[in-house]
């Protein structure tokens, strides 16, 4: 009985001080003042977006990957082929891997519109829209990730962050509400 009641407290300490770690960490590593995210902030995109390109959707994660990217790619596709208008958007895919490659590629096969950008090619987007990812634990080459969709709205020649999608599947009536409440 004593031996039980000693592992729960030391299960509730760990529990505790790895819930301490990980809020500390998080903050620290997405680079905001205290790791707040900020709507309605201008985004400096660093490649070329088309002028009649009015929204963007940035999606990060990297080539390959097929238990996040994959099903997440998918569900955008079919969200994009069911916006109005879908002209005035673009999606991006941005490959979040060191050595790069294949962005563009892996992009297209879920839909012929959609762009794939290396990271290196998108400098600084990391940073500002607070997007997490690291070495897969197992040492498998892959990443652990964030899998959130990032809707931006161009104002003027600048792009403003307006809704960050975590939920899962993404929901074209949530982006459309999101876009015609929050112009």
């Amino acid at each position: 009985m004593l031996k039980k009641s000693i592992l729960g407290i030391i299960i509730f300490m760990f529990s505790i001080i790895l819930l301490l770690f990980l809020s500390f960490s998080m903050t620290w590593f997405d680079g905001h003042q205290n790791g707040v995210i900020v709507m309605n902030e201008k985004v400096s995109i660093p490649f070329a977006v088309a002028e009649d390109k009015k929204e963007l959707l940035l999606y990060f994660g990297y080539v390959g990957c097929d238990t996040i990217c994959m099903p997440a790619l998918g569900e955008i596709a079919r969200l994009y082929e069911d916006l109005p208008n879908k002209k005035e958007y673009q999606v991006y895919f941005i490959n979040l891997l060191k050595e790069g490659g294949g962005a563009n590629d892996f992009a297209q096969f879920f839909h012929k519109d959609f762009i794939g950008i290396d990271l290196l090619d998108a400098k600084g987007l990391q940073e500002t829209l607070h997007v997490y990812h690291s070495d897969s634990l197992q040492g498998d080459g892959a990443l652990s990730h964030t899998g959130f969709l990032y809707r931006l709205q161009r104002s003027k020649n600048l792009f403003i962050l307006k809704s960050i999608y975590v939920q899962r599947p993404f929901d074209i009536d949530i982006i459309l509400t999101d876009r015609q409440n929050n112009p």
